[in-house]
């Protein structure tokens, strides 16, 4: 029996990633699942029976916390489903005494900074939004001279669930969103990428 476990359950992203595996042509006798979180309430959505708590990817504690729920649980493969878990689990990766679903780190690295992966995918001549890094709010207005159309998609380069993504008409809009976020929420202006806006529907894409 190997043991393996999914970070994040309960979440979305991560029932939907079980309920994947456990409709797949696994061998089921073969595999027992656990599931863990930060968040007491977001765990009681978890399918799985066997569930943990772990502090936040982000505490001091969380590589000690981590290592022991492996150790306790007899952990052969862990699959970190949420950003902040990938990031630091892909750094502390040789530290863990399992298996760990994720490629290498400078992919994860590339993945999680959209401006890092847009630079990558650019170098390989796929087709995208066309998009800039912001080292300051003076040169908004010269980035957006260089971007086709009306509407603009201004947004931080890590995080997800488009957290502090919006998109403006005008470039004193934008930086006035971001400088929002820089005082009320401690990000910087650094922190933003500002690129074309696509037309069309938008949709959510998941994948393993």
């Amino acid at each position: 029996m190997k043991n393996i476990l999914i970070t994040g359950i309960g979440g979305g992203g991560s029932n939907n990633l079980y309920e994947s595996l456990r409709i797949s042509n696994l061998d089921h006798e073969k595999f027992k699942f656990f599931g863990s979180n930060v968040d007491e309430k977001i765990i009681a959505k978890s399918p799985l029976e066997d569930n943990i708590l772990l502090p936040l990817a982000t505490a001091p504690n969380y590589k000690e916390q981590l290592i022991k729920a492996i150790g306790d649980l007899k952990i052969d493969l862990i699959i970190p489903n949420n950003d902040r878990e990938v990031g630091v689990i892909s750094e502390i990766r040789d530290s863990l005494n399992c298996k760990v679903f994720l490629p290498d780190h400078e992919t994860v690295v590339a993945c999680q900074d959209k401006h890092k992966m847009y630079q990558k995918l650019e170098e390989f001549g796929i087709l995208m939004a066309k998009s800039f890094a912001i080292n300051s709010l003076s040169e908004i207005d010269s980035i957006m001279d260089k971007l086709p159309g009306d509407k603009y998609w201004v947004r931080p380069r890590i995080g997800s669930g488009s957290k502090g993504a919006t998109w403006v008409k005008t470039a004193q809009q934008a930086k006035e969103w971001i400088q929002l976020w820089v005082e009320l929420r401690g990000f910087k202006v650094e922190d933003f990428t500002i690129s074309e806006f696509l037309p069309g529907r938008d949709y959510c894409f998941q994948s393993v």
